[in-house]
C-alpha cells in the first residue's frame, strides 16, 4: 500500500493526522477468516501495544494501539474510525510499550538485509547489538486415526532467531555462551565474569540484554 497525503471520499477509510502535520489515508482492514481447524495465534503481540510507527517517508504515527500480524505481513492500527492496516513495507520502525511496561524497538529487516522480510527487535543498542526475529510456523496435525491419538488440528507457533549486529553487519547466532562470547573479543573474560557474578543466563532474553548492555 502507498500512503498519499489526500482526503479520502470513502467512508470506510480512516484519515490519520501526523504530529508534524499532514494526513494519510489508511484503508479499512478486513481480516481473513481463520480456519476452525487451525489453532494458535498468528500475531507477534496478542495484546494491543500502544506506540509509534516511523514510516518510510519519515512521517510518524504517534500514540496508536498496534498489532503486528505475522501471517499477513501487516501492522494493525486501532483508530477512532475502526481497525486499519498497512503492509510492513511502509514501516521503517515500530516503537511501543509491551504488556510488561517495557519499550520495544522493532526495525524493518530490509534496512539491514534485503534478503529478509519482517522486523528485527533490538534488545539493546550499542557497538554490538543483539537482535531477535520472530517468525510464524504452521505445524501440521499429528493425529493418528488408528490409535485415536495426537492432535487433530494444525496450529501456528512462533519461532525466534537471534542475530548480532556490529560494524554494519549481521551475524546469525545461537543463544549459546561460547558463541556469543566470541564477539566480545578481548573483553570476553570480563563479560563472562559479570554474567557469572550476577547469575545471568545466555539463554534468557532479559539476561542477555543486561550482558550486552554491560559490554557496551
Amino acid at each position: 500500500m502507498i500512503f498519499t497525503n489526500v482526503f479520502s471520499q470513502n467512508p470506510n477509510d480512516a484519515i490519520i493526522r501526523f504530529s508534524g502535520g499532514g494526513t494519510v489515508v489508511v484503508q479499512n482492514f478486513k481480516p481473513v477468516k481463520k480456519s476452525d481447524i487451525i489453532k494458535g495465534s498468528y500475531y507477534y503481540n496478542d495484546d494491543w501495544y500502544e506506540g509509534n510507527l516511523l514510516l518510510v517517508d519519515n512521517k510518524i504515527l504517534k500514540g496508536y494501539p498496534l498489532k503486528y500480524d505475522l501471517l499477513h505481513n501487516s501492522i494493525l492500527i486501532k483508530t477512532d474510525d475502526g481497525l486499519r492496516e498497512t503492509s510492513i513495507g511502509t514501516v521503517k520502525e515500530i516503537r511501543w510499550k509491551n504488556n510488561k511496561n517495557t519499550i520495544e524497538v522493532l526495525k524493518n529487516c530490509v534496512l539491514f538485509d534485503n534478503n529478509n522480510s519482517g522486523f528485527y527487535q533490538f534488545l539493546n543498542n550499542g557497538e554490538i547489538s543483539l537482535l531477535k526475529e520472530t517468525n510464524l510456523k504452521l505445524l501440521s496435525s499429528n493425529y493418528n486415526q488408528a490409535l485415536v491419538a495426537g492432535e487433530n488440528y494444525d496450529k501456528f507457533v512462533k519461532e525466534n532467531k537471534y542475530y548480532i549486529y556490529t560494524n554494519n553487519k549481521i551475524y546469525s547466532v545461537k543463544r549459546n555462551k561460547r558463541k556469543i562470547l566470541k564477539f566480545f573479543n578481548n573483553k570476553a573474560e570480563r563479560v563472562e565474569k559479570f554474567a557469572s557474578e550476577n547469575n545471568l543466563s545466555f539463554k534468557n532474553d532479559s539476561d542477555l540484554t543486561k550482558i550486552f548492555n554491560y559490554y557496551n
